[in-house]
């Protein structure tokens, strides 16, 4: 009924986007930015979740679209496109890295205070325990709720930050870039994600849909 009284009125339509905050900052957010200059007649809604909560929100058609982990589309229904894969490396200012120590990702640890996402998150546990398996313990001096804030402590020089290679593009220069062997183990496919059925009840999805495709090169 929403769908048809906005039709009948002319009015923008409004699309709900489910995804976690460095999604929204390093993917989404340049897609909605061009998305305006191009004058498109959309309205969006983004919605900060979990990766799991992302997938249950499209199950239950909460939100019209998403992006989260592949491993995590545990619903047969739901239909997704495969975006990038993600994978890490830490970033240090290179004021803070000693003379013939900017390759040493050990020393890096050891000794030069580390941002990333708060202990207990599912990357900071995947985290640990390739460190561990790596030989030492994980030590975090700041524990942040997203990716972005970790990446936004980088400017203050006080900091190195465990981050995802997407956000390179968004980085104050300056940064050493160091990729342990060890976080391979860490690397994860994501997608763009929706719910069929949904489609179905509101078929003006499809048209945002195809441009969020096209312009992640999907």
């Amino acid at each position: 009924m929403e769908e048809f009284k906005t039709a009948c009125k002319n009015l923008p339509r409004r699309f709900t986007i489910g995804a976690g905050d460095s999604i929204h900052h390093w993917i989404v957010s340049p897609i909605l930015a061009k998305a305006g200059l191009e004058k498109k007649e959309w309205m969006f809604a983004l919605k900060n979740l979990r990766n799991n909560e992302v997938g249950e929100m499209l199950f239950a058609m909460d939100i019209d679209f998403g992006i989260l982990r592949k491993n995590l589309i545990t619903a047969d229904i739901l239909k997704y496109k495969t975006i990038q894969r993600v994978k890490y490396a830490m970033y240090v200012p290179k004021a803070m890295v000693s003379k013939g120590k900017e390759k040493d990702y050990k020393w890096c640890l050891e000794n030069i205070p580390c941002a990333t996402l708060a202990l207990g998150s599912s990357f900071s546990n995947m985290l640990k325990n390739a460190c561990f398996d790596d030989g030492y313990e994980l030590k975090v001096a700041l524990e942040t709720q997203s990716f972005p804030y970790a990446a936004e402590m980088l400017k203050s020089k006080s900091f190195m930050a465990i981050l995802p290679e997407m956000s390179e593009k968004f980085l104050p220069r300056g940064l050493v870039k160091i990729q342990p062997p060890f976080f391979k183990v860490l690397e994860r496919d994501i997608v763009l994600a929706w719910n069929p059925r949904l489609l179905a009840v509101r078929p003006s999805i499809k048209n945002v849909l195809d441009y969020f495709i096209k312009n992640l090169s999907i």
